[in-house]
């Protein structure tokens, strides 16, 4: 077993998910399979392949695999803000919907609780 209980644990904690105990095992299986099977990659002789710079192979080019970007206008935001309950343009504001527990040892995530994302307007915002 590559990956235990508690690196599991963690990575939820961090992503905050509440798994219960039947999840838990499930993702640590999961886990410990890929680690297993990147662990027989590593095992392999690569010693004699080139290392690559890019994907494309020695007959492709990448103007025939690869298309010309485009510059497109994009002028939605004024119609969302038109059916938004509190719109401030270019800004709505929208209820606080991911509470965040104030622990010491958190670092700087435990500040994201108390600010507001970049579609906000600054303002408080009233809760749900």
């Amino acid at each position: 077993m590559k990956i235990s209980r508690e690196d599991v644990l963690r990575v939820a904690e961090l992503a905050y998910l509440d798994l219960g105990e039947a999840e838990l095992e499930m993702y640590r299986a999961q886990i410990d399979e890929i680690l297993e099977y990147i662990g027989k990659l590593n095992e392999l002789d690569t010693s004699k392949v080139e290392p690559m710079a890019q994907v494309l192979s020695d007959d492709q080019t990448a103007d025939a695999t690869l298309r010309e970007d485009l510059i497109v206008p994009c002028a939605v935001a004024e119609d969302v803000l038109k059916h938004a309950p509190d719109p401030e343009p270019p800004y709505f504001r929208v209820p606080k919907v991911i509470e965040i527990p104030t622990e010491p040892d958190v670092g700087p995530v435990s500040s994201v609780g108390s600010s507001h994302s970049a579609l906000t307007s600054g303002e408080d915002n009233e809760e749900a």
